[in-house]
């Protein structure tokens, strides 16, 4: 067992080591602060004329209403059992706004905050990365 733990600890003397040696863009990369994921180019409180409209999960859900309903004003966002007062609306381009609107529904009140993004020429909604859903606009 002592000449184990000896050739042990001769490997290790003659294995080659490796240091980590920080170099200046290193140095400036780690003090950068973290990108964020949407940088907003302007902020307001109406949503663009781009997201307005009715949007739903299909088209014959536009034609019935679904539980995904949904109807974007420019001031008020008006789901299937909850309605949003538009706060403010983060653009980060004609396509990619963030919203945060006051809400009430089903005798509650909160605070949401949703990213909106427009795919497909404007045809697809898609909400919160997907989480939030992805609808169609309805014709």
């Amino acid at each position: 067992m002592k000449y184990v733990a000896l050739i042990l600890l001769s490997l290790a003397a003659c294995a080659p080591r490796t240091e980590t040696v920080p170099t200046a863009s290193s140095e400036v990369a780690s003090a950068a602060p973290a990108a964020s994921v949407m940088t907003p180019v302007a902020t307001g409180d109406v949503i663009p004329d781009a997201f307005t409209g009715r949007w739903d999960a299909s088209t014959a859900a536009c034609a019935d209403g679904s539980e995904l309903k949904l109807e974007i004003a420019p001031k008020d966002l008006q789901f299937y059992e909850s309605r949003g007062a538009v706060e403010t609306v983060s653009i980060a381009g004609p396509t990619d706004i963030t919203v945060v609107a006051e809400m009430s529904g089903e005798g509650a009140q909160w605070q949401r905050t949703l990213r909106m993004v427009l795919g497909e020429s404007g045809k697809t909604l898609t909400i919160d990365g997907g989480t939030g859903g992805v609808r169609i606009r309805c014709p």
